[in-house]
This record gives C-alpha cells, sequence and structure tokens, in this order.
C-alpha cells in the first residue's frame, strides 16, 4: 500500500517504508528528506491524523485532531482551522478571522480571545474589524470588542460602538482627532449685510434672553442635550451673531464718534462764554 502511494504521488522520486510499530504511519522518502504521514501516538493521543516534511529538522503541516480541529504549522490546533498559531477560523454563528491570541488557551482548550479579529454574522449582516479585549469562547455568538470598526447592511458605520439608531451614516463612541475638518455647508450668514436685513434692537435681544434664557435663533440648552447639534448649521448661527455684534458695535463706535463731536463743539463753545466775560 505505502509503494503504491508513493507511485500515485510521484512515480520516480520517492520510496515508501514503514515507520515504526506504535502508530499506523509510513515515511515518503527522497534524497533531500521525507514526508512522514502517521496515526495517534503515546505521545500525542487525541492527534489521529499528521502529515509533516522532515529534512534535518521537524516542521509541522498538516494535523487532524480527534475533536476535529484542523491545524496547518501546528500540532495542537486551538480552534477549528488554524494556520501556523497566527490565523484562526471560527464559526459559532459568526464567521470569523481571527489574528493571534490574547490571552489565556494552550494545547487543545479553547480560544479565550483574539488579538485582532475580522468577524461577519450572516443573521444580521453586521460587519466587524478591530482589535480584541474581550474574552470569548467556540460557539459563542454574540461579543462585544471594544475599538472595533463595524459596519452594518445598510452601510452605517459605527467605531467603538455597534448602535446604528437614528439617521446617522457615522457614530463613534469617544473622541475623534484630526487635523482638518471640512463640512460641506448649505448656507451662510452673510444676509446680515444686506440692505434690506432687519437687524433687532439690543432691546429686544435683552427682552427675548430674559424670557428664554439664550439668544435669538440659537437653540437652547435643552435642545442641544437632547439632538445635538449640526456643526455647519451652528457655525451659521453662530457667525450670523458675530455679524450682528458687529453692527451693533459699528453703530455704538458711530454714536461714540458723534459723543465725542458734540462734546469738543461744547468745550469750544463753553471755552467762548469764558473768553467773552
Amino acid at each position: 500500500l505505502c509503494t503504491l502511494i508513493a507511485q500515485a504521488q510521484n512515480p520516480t522520486g520517492y520510496t515508501a517504508e514503514q515507520s515504526g510499530t506504535a502508530s499506523p504511519s509510513f515515511n515518503l522518502k527522497n534524497s533531500v528528506g521525507f514526508w512522514h504521514i502517521s496515526g495517534p501516538r503515546s505521545y500525542e493521543p487525541n492527534n489521529p491524523l499528521s502529515i509533516f516534511w522532515n529534512n534535518g529538522s521537524y516542521n509541522r503541516y498538516f494535523s487532524v485532531l480527534d475533536n476535529g480541529r484542523v491545524g496547518i504549522g501546528t500540532s495542537s490546533p486551538k480552534n477549528i482551522f488554524e494556520i501556523a498559531g497566527a490565523y484562526s477560523f471560527h464559526s459559532g454563528g459568526h464567521k470569523v478571522l481571527g489574528f493571534g491570541y490574547a490571552a489565556g488557551g494552550s494545547g487543545t482548550s479553547l480560544l479565550s480571545g483574539y488579538v485582532a479579529e475580522i468577524r461577519l454574522d450572516p443573521l444580521n449582516g453586521l460587519f466587524r474589524l478591530g482589535v480584541s479585549t474581550q474574552s470569548y469562547t467556540t460557539g459563542q455568538t454574540s461579543v462585544t470588542v471594544p475599538g472595533a470598526l463595524m459596519i452594518n447592511p445598510q452601510g452605517k458605520v459605527g467605531i467603538g460602538t455597534g448602535d446604528f439608531s437614528g439617521n446617522h451614516k457615522l457614530r463613534v463612541e469617544g473622541s475623534v482627532g484630526a487635523r482638518e475638518v471640512k463640512v460641506q455647508a448649505s448656507g451662510w450668514s452673510d444676509f446680515v449685510f444686506q440692505k434690506d436685513y432687519a437687524l433687532p434692537s439690543l432691546t429686544d435681544v435683552e427682552r427675548f434672553i430674559a424670557e428664554n434664557k439664550h439668544l435669538p435663533a440659537i437653540p437652547s440648552e435643552e435642545e442641544v442635550m437632547k439632538e445635538g447639534i449640526n456643526l455647519g448649521e451652528m457655525d451659521a448661527k453662530l457667525l450670523q451673531k458675530i455679524e450682528e455684534l458687529t453692527l451693533y458695535m459699528i453703530d455704538l463706535n458711530k454714536r461714540v464718534d458723534q459723543l465725542e463731536q458734540d462734546n469738543a463743539r461744547l468745550k469750544e463753545e463753553n471755552q467762548s462764554l469764558k473768553n467773552k466775560k
């Protein structure tokens, strides 16, 4: 049988031989080294099938454990399918590609987590990419991964959160740092400088503040806490108030100039009266 297998694989480069008596095993040898194929051994009783190439160093290529786990490059896969102890696939309701091990888990024990993972939940179409600090075991179908990036089937993106409620396309749990943020505004506040703009009197503004405890056209604290703010819209509203303040200051400056002129004229008149005496 060994000879037939060797001839089927390579009719000219290999010879076959029985390898040991502890388990059903044999070698396919050539001038460089040999492929070793064996069943369970006394020191690996849970490994019913292993295949590796030996050219002077021990290199494990393929193993199947009695619990159904398959390893490539390892004799002790820690999940359903593991490659070289660095990449592992897992299906327990979710489809997962995990990279490395976060903590715990040795030999044939279950993983306690991945250093990083790519996960797809086929039930709701949720895709997640992130670094795992949350432990879980094989077969668990609901895992929260802090800091993960998630995308739902509607194209909404969450960073550090799986809450896709509301109309937001992007939700971030935490702060956002950027060198530059550009908001495409739907309007601006330069209408304040148009001749037909009805600038509220300061008396009306004072009355509004006394009654409402916030500036006209600016949302109240209660509204902001409940609804948040639109950055582009709020910037336009704040600019509107700055432009209105500018107009008030221009008007005030004109009044001050007029008062100074009137005061200078009164001083001249007063000095003239003193001189006549």
